[in-house]
C-alpha cells in the first residue's frame, strides 16, 4: 500500500494573501494519491471528500486490523473501489491566527468558514465561484444554506472533540 500526501497549501498572492494559515481552498487543500495493488485501478480518481484524519482508519480497514474506538477518523476504502463514491458528507478544517480559531467545512458545492463565531462568517458556492471571491454570507437567498452549514460545522467540530 503507498499514500502519497503532503502538507497544506500555500497562498502565492492568491486573495492578496502570502504563506499559511487559511481557510481558502488553495491552503486547505493537500494532494493525495492511493495504489493499492489488487484493488485501484490505474488512472483511477475521485471527486469524494475525504481527511487525512482518514488515512489510519483507511489503513487499519485495508489491513483488517481493528481500528481504535476513539479514532476520529473514518475509512475510505469504499471511494477506492468506488471512485464515483460520495465520500463525507463534509471535510473539516482548523486553523489558528494566534489565538484565534478558524473553522470551516467543505462539501462538494459549498465551503462555510467561522473565524471565532458566526458574527465573522463566509460562504462560497466553490461551483459557481472556484476561486473563493464571492463572500455569500450576508445574501439573504443564501440564509437556509448557511444556517445548514453552520449546523454541519457545529457537528464536525464536536465530533472532532478527543475523547482520549
Amino acid at each position: 500500500i503507498v499514500i502519497f500526501t503532503s502538507d497544506h497549501g500555500y497562498h502565492l498572492g492568491e486573495h492578496s494573501l502570502w504563506g499559511k494559515v487559511t481557510l481558502f481552498e488553495e491552503c486547505a487543500r493537500v494532494p493525495m494519491i492511493v495504489r493499492v495493488p489488487g484493488r485501484t485501478q490505474d488512472g483511477s480518481q475521485t471527486d469524494g471528500l475525504v481527511e487525512l484524519v482518514d488515512v489510519f482508519a483507511t489503513l487499519n480497514d485495508l489491513c483488517s486490523l481493528e481500528a481504535p474506538h476513539h479514532l476520529q477518523g473514518t475509512s475510505f476504502a469504499g471511494l477506492l473501489d468506488d471512485p464515483q463514491g460520495d465520500g463525507k458528507e463534509v471535510a473539516y478544517t482548523v486553523v489558528s491566527r494566534g489565538k484565534l480559531l478558524g473553522r470551516s467545512i467543505r462539501t462538494k458545492q459549498w465551503r462555510y468558514a467561522e473565524w471565532g463565531g458566526a458574527d465573522q462568517a463566509e460562504l462560497y458556492d466553490l461551483q459557481a465561484d472556484p476561486y473563493e471571491d464571492h463572500n455569500l454570507v450576508d445574501a439573504d437567498r443564501y440564509r437556509q444554506q448557511r444556517q445548514h452549514l453552520h449546523d454541519l460545522l457545529v457537528k464536525a467540530q464536536a465530533k472532532a472533540t478527543s475523547e482520549r
